[in-house]
């Protein structure tokens, strides 16, 4: 470290004299030397010896020092810096939030259709929900019932939107199917048809059944609500 002092007072004596003072009070200086200032240059004489003995109280200071003066300052950090890692961590909170709220919603129905008019006289009653293995092993689940038509016309076609619902009552599934109608079959077996081959005439009962062959694991286990989408008539 090179100490400014004027040329009177930079002697062999004054020097060591001077050394030992600032060794004592502040042993982390070290080296130093002296620089010979004359002229104008006195008057900051000084402030420089005053800034040596500053810099030797900052160098206490456990912060990192930089070099780039005359004497080392000490390097604070800036204040944004710090910040930076919680601005970041909050941004990936937000957006991993909001994921969540837009993707994990579950998907939308379809809009239920609308009901055909004649739907007024077909009557429905005594259903039954039953389930039965096939001949690959899986589960395929029936609505079984009667259908009766009240009305004037002959009844040749009918598209049934079966609607299942969960304990909240929210719509879970909904699927659209064609009525399909007992018949006696070849042999005399009972067997389903549509209603095109079966027609269903004015005030006549009729059994019918639906088929499924998934339903939702979050139905309530309750009867579907059934509604007539598109009936054909003659």
């Amino acid at each position: 470290m090179t100490v400014c002092w004027p040329r009177e007072t930079c002697d062999k004596r004054s020097l060591e004299k001077s050394r030992k003072k600032l060794k004592t009070r502040h042993p982390q200086i070290g080296s130093f030397s002296c620089l010979v200032v004359t002229g104008n240059q006195r008057s900051s004489s000084r402030k420089l010896k005053h800034g040596l003995l500053l810099w030797a109280r900052a160098s206490d200071n456990p912060v990192r020092m930089r070099t780039g003066g005359v004497f080392s300052q000490p390097q604070v950090e800036e204040e944004g810096r710090r910040w930076l890692p919680l601005a970041i961590g909050a941004v990936i909170i937000v957006v991993a939030v909001g994921a969540i709220l837009i993707f994990g919603r579950p998907a939308k129905q379809p809009a239920a259709a609308a009901i055909d008019p004649y739907a007024e006289y077909l009557r429905i009653s005594e259903l039954k929900l039953s389930a039965e293995t096939n001949f690959v092993g899986a589960s395929v689940s029936y609505l079984d019932g009667k259908i009766t038509n009240v009305g004037s016309k002959t009844v040749t076609g009918a598209m049934v939107e079966v609607i299942f619902r969960n304990s909240m009552g929210q719509v879970v599934q909904r699927e659209a199917l064609a009525l399909m109608l007992y018949h006696t079959g070849l042999a005399g077996f009972p067997d389903v048809a549509p209603l095109s081959a079966a027609p269903l005439t004015p005030n006549q009962t009729r059994d019918f059944r639906l088929t499924f062959e998934h339903i939702s694991a979050d139905w309530d286990q309750g009867y579907p609500e059934l509604r007539f989408v598109r009936i054909t008539t003659q």
